[in-house]
């Protein structure tokens, strides 16, 4: 089907100064293609496309890795959403804070790996070891010193 007579096209028709304005303050691309939405942000992939007698709006989102049992997709590597909007710009707003949320979840576990790296650093068994470690060193080389000298 083509971009002109496709559902998803004629939709973006009617929201096309709203998307644009949406896409342009929120670093988002947006094209038509193949009767699909592509979007693309900074950190991932989205497709919206038309599907059932109604005519509903569709959100997918790339899959991030390959799962092992294949699950059948509408659109192939793309994992349908349980989000529902009436319109492009509703789901673009999800497609936005999708992202902010799970920068956010990458930073909280980072967040928390730092710190469980830092409290086991402070502990007496982490810090006698270190020291031991250097001073069973310094002995070493003190004696390969005496050997070869």
């Amino acid at each position: 089907m083509c971009n002109c007579c496709s559902p998803v096209g004629m939709r973006l028709r009617k929201e096309q100064e709203a998307v644009n304005r949406f896409c342009q303050e929120n670093g988002v691309s947006c094209w038509l293609d193949d009767g699909q939405l592509h979007i693309l942000t900074p950190k991932s992939e989205w497709r919206i496309i038309v599907n059932g007698k109604a005519n509903k709006l569709f959100l997918y989102h790339k899959n991030t890795y390959e799962k092992y049992e294949k699950i059948p997709s509408i659109v192939p590597g793309f994992h349908s959403q349980a989000i529902r909007s009436t319109t492009i710009v509703g789901y673009l707003d999800y497609i936005v804070q999708h992202d902010a949320f799970r920068s956010q979840q990458k930073k909280k576990a980072k967040e928390k790996a730092d710190s469980m790296r830092n409290l086991r650093k402070n502990t007496r068994r982490y810090q006698r070891g270190t020291d031991n470690r250097r001073f069973n060193a310094n002995q070493l080389y003190s004696i390969m010193d005496h050997i070869y000298l």
